[in-house]
């Protein structure tokens, strides 16, 4: 039905105006073959990864398994079937993509025998389970027609650019990703946005910084309603090691402090920073936060697998628009390694951070997170009742409750005295 919906507006045209019209069906026609044929090289799967660079994330995954919490904890990457219906072959294979694929027979087996002695015997039937680098990437996206591409790029693309020009930015590229850079004398402030529609939704929560903060905003395009064909282009999304080397090129060498502000995807992006430079980050802001459990089953089902039933509008926008992209979808379930993309608890406790959880948040396991990191003492948890994911970019009563208790914690960490003056200058 979705598809018919999107592709209708060209048939009506075509017979309301044929002359113009049907050169347009014919373009949607010939772009619909050209995806469909591409999309069959979306699965192609990943190489293997050397099993010593998961061995610290198993070895924290190795300690959720713990009686009821821990069957639990299987069960739902098993779409919620009861512990004892999984088999012990399936529960092996599953283990095995979790350590990513490459690891010692022995070892493996080593593991599931210690699984077992802490939570029970595996001698049921049950194979289907989560396995997201493995499971097919075709049968997870929506085919959109050219002319949403168009639309998204025009108006989302040159209305945030508009923005952005107003507000003293210039735009920047290192590698092969653009930035949007305001020069200021206080702080650095490095903003990841979320998948979505690109920066255009974001702008509101961009003005609520002061204007002497200098701004580092990189423009992920493969977030943001890329034409699948775009990745063939542009041979296929930048990896970890990429963005690292392009951040770091966009803050320069005199950066050496530097506040990050991530919102959902942004904090998968986040997390690689936070593995590679922590010493580099003063106050980190976690909103919504994707990376924070991502070893637990709820954002890989919630946002790639489950279809939630009575969904809102703009729930069901975001379910075609962003859930089904084939960029995004290929990008995360191709392209991402879950525990390069994780943090645990012990990776904050030498920084400063604030993490703002949605009571309603229909991705992010919330409460859970708010219950594991609620005794950090360097982690301050700020927690919008009634909100949903998102309401920070729709939302500007949820965009107060972000921007203050960021800049808060800003003022908190700056030792620099100008860094302070200016803080206080905005009655922070």
């Amino acid at each position: 039905m979705i598809k018919f919906v999107l592709f209708a507006p060209v048939a009506v045209l075509g017979w309301v105006c044929p002359t113009v019209g049907w050169w347009l069906v014919a373009v949607e026609v010939v772009w619909f073959l050209a995806v469909v044929g591409f999309l069959g090289h979306l699965d192609r799967l990943p190489a293997a990864f050397e099993a010593s660079r998961s061995r610290h994330a198993v070895t924290k995954l190795l300690m959720e398994f713990r009686g009821d919490a821990g069957r639990r904890f299987v069960s739902g990457w098993f779409f919620d079937r009861p512990y004892a219906s999984i088999s012990r072959e399936a529960f092996k294979r599953w283990w095995a993509w979790l350590c990513c694929c490459d690891v010692d027979v022995g070892e493996l087996e080593a593991d599931v025998r210690a699984i077992e002695d802490k939570l029970g015997r595996l001698e049921g039937c049950e194979e289907k389970c989560v396995r997201l680098n493995l499971d097919s990437v075709r049968d997870r996206v929506l085919t959109k027609p050219l002319w949403l591409y168009v639309f998204f790029r025009g108006a989302c693309g040159w209305g945030a650019a508009f923005a952005f020009w107003r507000m003293g930015f210039r735009r920047c590229r290192f590698g092969r990703l653009w930035f949007w850079i305001r020069d200021g004398p206080g702080q650095t402030v490095l903003f990841l946005h979320g998948l979505g529609i690109g920066l255009l939704l974001y702008i509101p929560i961009l003005r609520s910084f002061p204007n002497h903060f200098r701004l580092v905003v990189p423009d992920l395009w493969y977030a943001s309603q890329a034409p699948p064909i775009e990745l063939w282009f542009k041979g296929g999304v930048p990896d970890r090691d990429e963005h690292l080397r392009a951040i770091d090129a966009a803050l320069g060498p005199q950066t050496t402090k530097v506040d990050v502000f991530g919102h959902s995807y942004g904090t998968i992006v986040a997390a690689w920073l936070i593995h590679s430079q922590p010493q580099r980050i003063r106050a980190l802001a976690l909103a919504e936060p994707v990376a924070l459990l991502v070893h637990h089953h709820h954002v890989a089902r919630n946002f790639l697998y489950d279809g939630q039933p009575n969904l809102e509008l703009m729930q069901r926008i975001v379910r075609h628009f962003v859930q089904q992209d084939p960029v995004i979808v290929h990008h995360l379930m191709r392209n991402i390694l879950w525990f390069e993309g994780a943090i645990f608890e012990e990776d904050l406790k030498d920084i400063n951070t604030v993490v703002f959880l949605t009571e309603n948040d229909e991705f992010v396991p919330s409460a859970l997170i708010r219950k594991r990191l609620g005794d950090s003492p360097r982690t301050k948890i700020v927690w919008t009742a009634g909100a949903t994911h998102g309401d920070v970019v729709l939302n500007p009563n949820v965009l107060q409750t972000y921007v203050h208790p960021f800049l808060r914690l800003q003022n908190k960490a700056a030792k620099d005295p100008r860094d302070r003056q200016i803080l206080q200058a905005a009655d922070l």
